[in-house]
């Protein structure tokens, strides 16, 4: 399977063979590994060392919990480099200090600066309404880690090479946690009609409609030892909001998953509840509050376009509804089991929005 987009960080796999790797990997030594090797699919923790780990960064009703945002703070720190990615941001998966690995995304990437805020501003949202989304967190980049470790560059082909940025950069936690074969980036037909949080996908496609998402959705699917069938981990916001230029193109297609049978629950717009109402219904204050927690350096310090971005969000709330209509009319016919009327008024109040998420630190 191709590899599409830099987020499927599942289909790489770090090289822990080299000399004393697997106790840095456990957090026991500071030393960068010598070598980090690209790979192919699904085992990216292959050779991590067993870890029991309960909490494994996806929580199934989003990370917030009902009506809650958890910013971390304080941030995490980078004290090892597992991996590099292969795709357009040129990610880096990272040890923290916390214990976890995360998927880091620098300033400097290729794309452009303000990805950085579009994944954590989209992630918070996706959260608040109950979507299952990576835990995202800052995580510090210091000097002395890339000093140590060469593989820390972005790549600007004839340009030559640049040195990954420090500082702050944009962390989403690996949904495989520290065991072996959790998580993997695709499913036979028969196994993704098994997964456990299928009728999410309706909410994910409401979601990208809403925040403008203008790649297709991406997934990974994970599940615990314990566990029989996966569970779907919407991963990759950072084409939300048109990307770098924070405008909204709305294709048709946009923001629609690849495999069209994850939409056979559809039958009119009761399948894209809760999720299309809270986002019809989302507190401006909430994301006024979610747009204040996002690092002035990710966007350039530039407030007057945070902020018309985040009034256009406001304002788009009505529109979620026009727009999956027009994604139900495309040629392919994404919805072949629908039944109920083609449309359905809005939510929005046009006095108060009643779906308030609390911005929580800690």
């Amino acid at each position: 399977m191709s590899l599409v987009n830099d987020s499927f960080f599942y289909k790489t796999r770090p090289s822990v063979r080299e000399s004393g790797a697997a106790e840095a990997i456990g957090g026991r030594q500071s030393k960068s590994l010598p070598h980090v090797r690209h790979a192919g699919v699904a085992d990216v923790a292959d050779n991590l060392p067993c870890k029991s780990d309960s909490s494994d960064g996806c929580n199934l009703s989003g990370i917030c919990g009902s009506r809650g945002i958890r910013v971390r703070s304080p941030a995490v720190t980078a004290v090892q480099v597992v991996a590099r990615m292969r795709g357009g941001s040129q990610s880096q998966l990272m040890l923290g200090d916390d214990g976890n690995l995360w998927v880091v995304k620098f300033r400097n990437n290729p794309q452009h600066i303000r990805v950085l805020a579009n994944e954590w501003i989209a992630t918070c949202i996706a959260a608040a309404i109950g979507l299952s989304v990576p835990e995202c967190s800052v995580v510090h980049v210091g000097r002395w880690l890339i000093e140590s470790n060469p593989q820390l560059s972005v790549v600007r082909g004839s340009r030559g090479d640049e040195v990954c940025s420090s500082g702050r950069q944009f962390g989403s936690r690996f949904a495989g946690g520290m065991m072996p074969r959790q998580v993997i980036e695709w499913l036979p037909d028969d196994r993704l009609a098994c997964v456990r949080n299928l009728e999410q996908f309706p909410g994910i496609l409401a979601f990208d409609k809403w925040t403008g998402n203008t790649d297709r959705r991406q997934v990974v699917f994970r599940r615990t030892a314990r566990e029989k069938n996966y569970a779907a981990v919407f991963i990759d916001q950072g084409s939300c909001f048109g990307a770098g230029e924070w405008t909204f193109q709305d294709a048709p297609e946009g923001g629609g998953f690849a495999r069209k049978m994850v939409y056979s629950m559809v039958t009119g717009w009761d399948s894209f509840e809760p999720w299309l109402t809270r986002i019809e219904q989302f507190s401006k204050g909430a994301l006024w509050e979610i747009a204040e927690t996002v690092p002035q350096e990710w966007y350039e310090g530039d407030r007057g376009q945070l902020k018309e971005l985040i009034r256009s969000l406001i304002g788009r709330r009505a529109c979620i509804r026009r727009l999956i209509t027009e994604f139900r009319q495309t040629a392919d016919s994404p919805f072949p089991n629908w039944t109920g009327p083609a449309e359905r008024k809005p939510s929005v109040s046009s006095v108060r929005a009643t779906y308030r998420p609390k911005v929580i630190c800690g």
